[in-house]
């Protein structure tokens, strides 16, 4: 999101306005908008046709297979409900060590 977010900055008008590209925006785009998009670019429009298919297939045949309880767990508020049949597993968090002394500081400057 940094790298989107500092492209956007770069982009300022004249006027000193600059382009917002968030969700609410695009779901303001008319569907009159859309459809001369994607008759502009059809090969773009059939990659991306195919490239969702082809996603839905393999997050059905992972989902059914439980390759997907391995990925990392969104917050509760982003996440959608679940698909039939696949339930959400705890959130993982790394364990601390024990035990482990705390590393002394270092002066670099002594060897200067």
């Amino acid at each position: 999101m940094e790298r989107k977010e500092n492209a956007l900055n770069m982009l300022v008008m004249p006027d000193g306005r600059q382009l917002e590209f968030n969700k609410h925006v695009r779901s303001q785009i008319s569907q009159d908008i859309l459809d001369l998009i994607r008759e502009i670019n059809p090969v773009d429009t059939a990659i991306h046709k195919a490239a969702l298919q082809e996603l839905s297939t393999r997050r059905a045949t992972f989902g059914a297979q439980g390759r997907l309880g391995s990925l990392p767990v969104l917050p509760p508020e982003i996440l959608p409900p679940p698909p039939p049949g696949i339930t959400r597993k705890k959130k993982f968090r790394i364990p601390k060590p024990e035990g482990k002394p705390e590393d002394e500081p270092v002066d670099y400057t002594a060897e200067l």
